[in-house]
């Protein structure tokens, strides 16, 4: 029952929650701003570091070791792990204070192979020139140690292998000493060193602040929107009468309480349907309890009786109000009745009232009963205009549908949910095959038959409005 989503229909719930659209393009717009506003130049620092690794081979004149080149034969052979070292970034984070940290550090850090014995390391965190270059400058002289310090372990390993062999000639002795005072060069920086670059600036990157704010706003109205469109969608209340598409079916706007000029009009439709003269009797029904009819269908008869046509409304919801005290239908149904117990309201309207029973509602409404009384009511008046009782929930509703020309199903803006909406449209076209009209009714839905009845002066009549969905 609920209309598919076209278009034209997704921008009007849309448009509907336009302050909502608005509201996320300013806060979409500040967020931007923000962000634009945190966006700063930075600075990078460059060092190119001479590398000369060396390693133990042994000799090949007899026992002992030797230094040999230890460089990759390639430059791109070149470990990035070992030129970006957590370690290294620890250790330099702590001579600087812990800022930056090491993780920020290593983040900002990046190594480019230049040839077989030289690389490059840049750092693009700083926020100034001395401090840029004062975390290179700290992390580079730690990373050289820590390399050289490496390099000294394996060749203090040699040289222990060295001290273990026997006999100990003078040959074995001298080369432990050269591998020994070839290890304390490499502790103190060995054959590695650095040049630093000037430091150079970089602006801040991102588009200019106000084309990020004019972004952001259109963002937040283009997310918005999708939020408008989707809280449209999971609404499952009637809101509109024009998204009601019943093929066949006409849906006519009215507001019962204060817009007569909308009544009339439904009745104008009603009488030229033969309303009056082949036919007599109006059902007025919803779909659940909740809704409320009343106020219809007493606006209703007023006008039939209005234009001089005798009319009865009829109150036969006993289970929506309290039982009146008077009799009513409920004699009429249970047999004690005598007469038909019909009170004068106006000149030319009667109303027949729900009456007192101790018997339940459901085991007075029996088809030849209710054929019988409404056959009754229409030797009395022109018009019978039936309150009934809801369709989905009292049983009682189809036998009076059944004795009726004509049923209005009405709709409460808020109120009416879709799912129970189609229900009834289906069950009164499957079981009581009677002409339906589906009633957008604004007046409150809790209106009934004394409160209606008071005059609501002051309050402006609306344009009304039929929508009728052709058949197919």
């Amino acid at each position: 029952m609920k209309p598919e989503l076209t278009f034209r229909r997704s921008l009007r719930l849309i448009s509907e929650r336009w302050w909502l659209l608005l509201l996320g393009g300013v806060l979409f717009a500040a967020l931007a701003f923000f962000v634009a506003g945190q966006r700063k130049a930075h600075y990078v620092a460059t060092t190119d570091l001479s590398i000369s690794d060396v390693a133990t081979a042994p000799r090949t004149d007899g026992p002992g070791y030797q230094l040999v080149p230890n460089n990759p034969k390639f430059y791109g052979d070149w470990s990035p792990d070992d030129f970006v070292n957590p370690v290294a970034a620890a250790a330099a984070s702590r001579q600087l204070r812990g800022s930056p940290s090491g993780n920020q550090l290593v983040a900002n850090l990046t190594m480019k192979p230049l040839t077989t014995s030289s690389v490059r390391l840049v750092y693009a965190g700083g926020s100034n020139p001395a401090e840029t270059i004062a975390v290179l400058k700290a992390y580079t002289t730690v990373l050289l140690q820590l390399r050289g310090i490496r390099e000294a372990t394996a060749i203090l390993g040699q040289s222990n292998q060295l001290s273990k062999v026997t006999p100990q000639t003078p040959r074995l002795v001298a080369n432990e000493a050269a591998l020994r005072k070839s290890a304390d060069q490499l502790k103190g920086g060995g054959n590695f060193t650095s040049t630093f670059a000037p430091v150079q600036r970089v602006a801040a990157g991102g588009p200019p602040t106000i084309l990020a704010v004019v972004g952001g706003f259109l963002a937040g109205v283009a997310f918005f929107a999708l939020v408008a469109l989707i809280m449209g969608r999971l609404d499952n209340r009637v809101r509109r009468p024009e998204d009601i598409e019943v093929v066949g079916v006409p849906v006519v706007d009215i507001h019962s309480g204060v817009d007569q000029a909308s009544v009339q009009l439904l009745r104008s439709e009603l009488e030229l349907a033969g309303m009056g003269t082949r036919l007599a009797v109006i059902a007025v029904t919803r779909a659940t309890r909740s809704e409320g009819a009343s106020g219809l269908a007493l606006a209703l008869a007023r006008t039939f009786a209005g234009v001089g046509t005798a009319t009865i409304l009829v109150s036969a919801d006993l289970r929506g109000r309290a039982m009146r005290e008077q009799e009513g239908l409920s004699a009429l149904l249970d047999g004690t009745a005598t007469s038909m117990p019909l009170i004068g309201l106006e000149e030319n309207l009667m109303w027949l009232p729900e009456g007192t029973s101790n018997a339940l509602p459901e085991t007075l409404f029996s088809a030849p009963r209710v054929e019988r009384i409404v056959r009754d009511l229409r030797d009395v008046a022109g018009v019978v205009v039936i309150d009934t009782p809801a369709v989905l929930e009292d049983s009682e509703t189809l036998p009076l549908i059944a004795c009726s020309d004509i049923v209005l199903l009405t709709v409460r803006p808020g109120a009416t949910s879709w799912n129970p909406l189609g229900s009834a449209v289906s069950l009164i076209q499957r079981v009581a095959k009677r002409p339906l009209h589906i009633c957008y009714d604004r007046a409150p839905a809790g209106s009934s038959v004394p409160a209606a009845a008071e005059l609501r002066p002051g309050l402006a009549e609306r344009v009304h409005q039929v929508i009728e969905v052709p058949a197919s």
